[in-house]
């Protein structure tokens, strides 16, 4: 799905400032220690450092070619990004609680000051200046940049596209390669080693995309938004079978918190079947999307911030890889589509899936047909 340039970067902003909160205050978070502190951490030199090559391969170029004073905006954004890149490489080697709280403020700083200094003055000018088709179509190009980027900072690398492409190649080839064997087992494929909430988290970024992409939208296309409710609906699919069971039976108030979830699911189901059945492109189906997207974003959060670190504490390694392959295996023939009548999690879920993922999908098939051709229908 492709998404404009412009708010594929404020999304990853918002990602960024979500994880340095977290990382800054992660007292009020339960089972929040100094590895998930850690954990948070990683995430977000991975996502920052994708996130900058991928704007200097396609942002400051467009920024240099298509204003008047391109130049001086793109020489001082770098310089913001090479002052955050120290800090984070730096705050990787602080233990010190104390030194590090203190070094995250200041990191949270740095990146609050470059994303604001993007989202005030650099985006509204380059917006001035190109069409919608443009920022499309530099939006697929910065995500393929983001795919293939350095998932740790280099502060000493090049920093212009033609420096990346060739001298500052090999540190990204490296990058990879470190992030493979380090969640890779022998004769075990990449995702069957995943542990569960790094799948969880990766459902999580990809329905992120598509919520910015619907937010952005004054009227979503049918298009984005089948997607949207297909990932929603894949992702409802594999939590009730699997991973709320198990928030059941193993955590603190775990049958309180797996009734919560499930509802949460339920509501944002129930929204769902009104946007897939309605034909109209109206108030009426906006209010709707935007409920939806609302609901999920606050779902998210509240998994990530509270159900995936207590997951982390009470589970062993060994216990969550294995719940990793089974999310993997599960999401391969998961529903796309909300399925309302089906309550609960667990073995009703499973049965639901047995049932209705091959039907899904052969409807999926059709209704895209339809969309991309609708004079054959």
């Amino acid at each position: 799905m492709a998404v404009n340039i412009f708010d594929q970067i404020r999304e990853d902003h918002r990602y960024s400032e979500e994880l340095l909160i977290r990382i800054e205050a992660p007292e009020g978070q339960a089972h929040f220690d100094e590895s998930g502190r850690q954990d948070v951490l990683q995430r977000l030199t991975s996502h920052a450092s994708r996130h900058e090559a991928a704007e200097e391969m396609v942002l400051w170029p467009a920024v240099r070619r298509r204003l008047a004073d391109g130049d001086q905006i793109a020489d001082l954004a770098l310089e913001q990004e090479l002052d955050a890149r120290r800090q984070l490489d730096l705050l990787k080697f602080v233990r010190e609680p104390a030194t590090f709280l203190e070094q995250s403020r200041r990191l949270h700083e740095l990146m609050g000051d470059h994303s604001r200094y993007e989202e005030e003055v650099v985006l509204p000018a380059l917006r001035r200046v190109t069409t919608r088709v443009w920022a499309t179509s530099r939006g697929l190009a910065y995500r393929a940049a983001w795919r293939s980027g350095p998932t740790r900072p280099h502060p000493h690398g090049p920093v212009r596209p033609l420096g990346l492409a060739t001298i500052g190649a090999p540190a990204v080839i490296v990058d990879h390669l470190r992030d493979r064997r380090k969640h890779r087992q022998p004769g075990v494929s990449r995702d069957q080693s995943q542990s569960a909430t790094a799948v969880i988290r990766e459902d999580h970024g990809r329905l992120s995309q598509l919520l910015a992409g619907v937010d952005g939208e004054v009227d979503p296309s049918e298009i984005l938004t089948f997607d949207l409710i297909s990932e929603i609906s894949a992702h409802d699919s594999i939590e009730r079978q699997y991973l709320y069971p198990v928030v059941k039976d193993r955590l603190q108030d775990g049958v309180d918190l797996y009734h919560e979830l499930i509802s949460e699911h339920d509501a944002i189901a129930h929204v769902a079947v009104k946007i897939q059945r309605y034909s109209f492109h109206d108030d009426a189906r906006r209010a709707w999307i935007q409920e939806v997207v609302d609901r999920v974003r606050a779902h998210v959060e509240r998994e990530e911030h509270s159900v995936l670190p207590a997951l982390a504490a009470h589970l062993s390694d060994e216990e969550l890889t294995e719940l990793g392959r089974t999310l993997v295996a599960a999401r391969a023939k998961a529903p796309t589509r909300p399925h309302t009548m089906v309550a609960g999690g667990g073995a009703g879920a499973r049965l639901s899936r047995r049932v209705m993922g091959p039907v899904d999908r052969w409807r999926d098939s059709v209704a895209r047909r339809r969309m991309h051709h609708p004079k054959a229908t």
